[in-house]
């Protein structure tokens, strides 16, 4: 069943890859049917007139007597034939194309870009980034071999079996049938051995991208493998996902050289068939000397672009199975995304509201519902702290709140405003968000912290990062704020990387602000340093900070402890120390304030 079911979506996923490839290109239009004109006055001038001049040119040569005048004609038509084609028709041919590569390329890049940038976040985390570059290359890379593969292969093809024909049904209509014969039973081979390869070329791309997302995911973690020494390990696993990769490509190589066998039959068929009738038709008398050397001229160039053919079949379907994986990822939908009409969110208090809302991952079951029926309000420029054990859904609720993911039933309103009725990228705008794990570009340290508001002048960007306590570590450094942070941010501390972070924040001017875990990179010292600053950031400004550091939350206006996906607590931090419920078992049990996993 599921091979049925692939059979049935992959030729759609080819299809489909073609239309993208179609409608990118037709962009250009004029460029793109001149290139394809060109194309063909080249072959025509190649393939097709040149081998007629230079048949007609032996047969006047060897007249009795030789008539100088028309072997000079033909003479000088070959000469021109292949000089035009060659040196004009052929650089012509080679300018459009280039044009219409490039800008093609471009458009195709930014379909990618544009594909990525509206998947949501989940997405990013169930896949490696290493796999989904490979993807984008492989669909920009299959373009060019799909457009050269066209315009010059099968254009030379159409070419070199279509003047022959037309030129020999004259002269010998057997010889012009034999190349059509020749030409539909190559067809048919292709056709039928492709539903034997296809599969097998997918297998193999698929076990390809596997092996790009491992190294992505090596690299990306190489900390991690040296600390603990795994390098062996590591080996070890990437030998067995490289090995699949072989075997995977081995099987669709063993399949591709059979086919190959049954088509070099097939083109050793037409040149004996072909021989044998021109062996026939020269003893009788019926062609001249200049016709045989026409169609073994003919012949050949007919014979080298049918192997060519088997070949360019082969590539189409590589090409076309490796682009296939963008393409499923272009046409895909996310599980987030803006309706079509969206409501222009206007956000001026930040006033939040969860009302009755039903949440559960994507991949979960109705039973494992995170939040059911779950309700909350935070007034405008509230301060809210969350806390609660591990898995109680913290974290999911902020991500839910920047439509991250959405919700299955209920409603969430920022002033009053259903945010699933917003443009997600208007709702995240009145959110200034500082993870965990701060998230920094490798960029210079001013491009980072003016991500927060582009149009910030340089003294905004050091305000911003005085008042973060950032300054005095990156006026320290060799090139100050034009200092290169590495990828992820590597070349700094993690203290430094969140002041940075949270100096992008004080540079948005939303009115409200999620902390996730904002001061947990910092040593004491620096989180003494940093409370003023973010202090600065949450004042007249609607705050949720989820924390474990519960030294960071108990001046808070309020307090709510999440557990199992429910709000067991609710109020300040002396009034849920006297209820001595959950709140007050972790504030005793904590060591150093820090709130201990569950």
């Amino acid at each position: 069943m599921r091979d049925q079911t692939n059979r049935g979506v992959r030729p759609r996923l080819a299809r489909e890859t073609l239309r993208l490839y179609v409608r990118e290109s037709l962009k250009m239009p004029g460029f793109l049917a001149g290139a394809y004109i060109t194309s063909i006055i080249y072959s025509i001038g190649v393939d097709v007139l040149t081998p007629l001049f230079i048949s007609r040119l032996i047969d006047e040569l060897i007249r009795t007597p030789v008539d100088q005048g028309v072997v000079n004609h033909y003479f000088w038509l070959t000469v021109i034939a292949l000089s035009a084609s060659h040196l004009t028709v052929g650089r012509l041919t080679m300018f459009l194309r280039n044009r219409v590569l490039t800008k093609t390329e471009r458009s195709i890049n930014l379909l990618i870009f544009d594909t990525y940038s509206r998947q949501e976040y989940s997405y990013f985390t169930n896949n490696f980034v290493g796999s989904l570059v490979a993807r984008a290359q492989r669909f920009t890379h299959g373009f060019k071999d799909l457009l050269d593969i066209s315009m010059f292969a099968l254009v030379a093809l159409a070419v070199q079996l279509i003047g022959p024909v037309v030129i020999l049904a004259f002269k010998a209509p057997l010889l012009a049938a034999i190349f059509i014969g020749s030409f539909f039973v190559t067809l048919l081979v292709t056709m039928l051995s492709s539903r034997v390869r296809s599969p097998a070329m997918r297998v193999s791309a698929a076990a390809g991208s596997e092996v790009t997302g491992s190294i992505a995911d090596y690299l990306t973690n190489n900390l991690a493998v040296k600390v603990f020494a795994a390098d062996i390990n590591e080996r070890q696993r990437f030998y067995g996902v490289a090995e699949k990769r072989r075997q995977k490509y081995l099987h669709q190589a063993n399949i591709s050289e059979i086919i190959r066998t049954l088509r070099a039959g097939v083109n050793v068929s037409l040149q004996l068939v072909t021989l044998a009738v021109l062996v026939y038709l020269t003893t009788r008398g019926k062609i001249s000397v200049g016709t045989v050397v026409l169609v073994q001229l003919y012949v050949l160039r007919l014979e080298q672009s049918l192997w060519d053919f088997n070949r360019t079949s082969e590539r189409i379907e590589e090409t076309l199975a490796d682009a296939a994986e963008m393409t499923e990822v272009i046409i895909r939908e996310p599980q987030v995304s803006d309706v079509e009409q969206p409501i222009n969110l206007n956000v001026s208090s930040g006033e939040i509201a969860f009302r009755s809302v039903d949440f559960r991952y994507h991949d979960a079951t109705e039973e494992n519902i995170l939040f059911r029926d779950l309700s909350l309000a935070i007034p405008a420029g509230q301060k809210v702290g969350l806390v609660g054990p591990s898995g109680g859904g913290k974290t999911t609720l902020t991500k839910l709140l920047l439509r991250f993911m959405d919700i299955q039933s209920g409603a969430i309103t920022i002033d009053g405003q259903d945010i699933t009725q917003a443009r997600q990228n208007d709702v995240r705008s009145s959110i200034a968000y500082v993870p965990q794990e701060p998230l920094l570009f490798h960029r210079s340290i001013k491009e980072n912290i003016a991500y927060g508001d582009p149009s910030a002048s340089e003294a905004e960007i050091i305000k911003a990062a005085k008042l973060a306590h950032a300054h005095d570590f990156i006026a320290k450094l060799p090139q100050g704020y034009d200092t290169l942070v590495g990828e992820r941010g590597v070349k700094l501390s993690g203290g430094e990387k969140q002041r940075v972070a949270i100096a992008r924040a004080m540079l948005k001017k939303s009115p409200i602000v999620v902390l996730d875990e904002a001061t947990s990179a910092l040593d004491s010292k620096s989180e003494k340093a940093i409370v003023v600053a973010l202090d600065n950031l949450m004042a007249g400004r609607t705050t949720i900070v989820i924390a474990h550091r519960l030294s960071t939350i108990r001046k808070l206006d309020r307090i709510m402890v999440l557990k199992d996906g429910k709000i067991v607590e609710d109020g300040t931090h002396a009034k849920l120390l006297k209820e001595n419920g959950l709140y007050a078992e972790l504030w005793s049990h904590q060591s150093g304030e820090f709130l201990p996993e569950e």
